[in-house]
């Protein structure tokens, strides 16, 4: 056997079988007890009470110690795996989001240019009875407003804010 590495490893003085009738006590968590314990090991149902032994082992090995320290292991162990998961989870979600952003980006830049298309088109074509030009400035302001909407949404999405930032701490130093 080797040095103890963890509380409820088998200590290097603890036989196979307390070590044994330890792992049986620690294993059982909300319903421990040493009686409990010990009709695990000799496969028992019933009130059966633990022998001498056990109760010897268990104050010897100091199995309650042990097994809160097992159990508090474990709940930490948990608590990292449902964070690591949310965190994973919220990254997921992240990506997906920024995802959809370049794509409705990449929509908005296409109607604004079809915008501006016409509204060019409209422009040299442009009849004085047909489009008053009033409503050609609608067009552009439309269009624009349009263009503007659609390169806000890509630069979100491209987490533009966030590399000028970046780059700005960078320059200046960290402030």
């Amino acid at each position: 056997m080797t040095s103890i590495e963890q509380p409820w490893d088998q200590r290097d003085d603890e036989s196979i079988h307390a070590y044994l009738a330890f792992v049986a006590y620690r294993d059982l968590r909300a319903d421990r007890s040493i009686d409990a314990a010990y009709r695990a090991v000799r496969q028992q149902d019933g009130n059966k009470r633990a022998s001498g032994q056990f109760t010897e082992w268990s104050q010897t090995y100091e199995w309650k110690a042990r097994a809160e320290a097992y159990d508090a292991y474990m709940e930490r162990r948990i608590r990292e795996k449902l964070e690591a998961d949310t965190v994973g989870a919220y990254e997921r979600d992240l990506a997906a989001y920024f995802d959809r952003q370049k794509k409705l980006s990449a929509a908005a830049g296409n109607a604004a240019i079809g915008l501006l298309t016409k509204a060019n088109e409209g422009l040299r074509t442009m009849k004085t009875s047909t489009l008053k030009p009033l409503e050609l400035a609608s067009l552009f302001r439309a269009a624009a407003a349009v263009a503007s909407a659609a390169s806000d949404a890509e630069a979100i999405a491209l987490g533009v804010d966030d590399l000028l930032k970046d780059r700005a701490n960078s320059i200046g130093g960290g402030k």
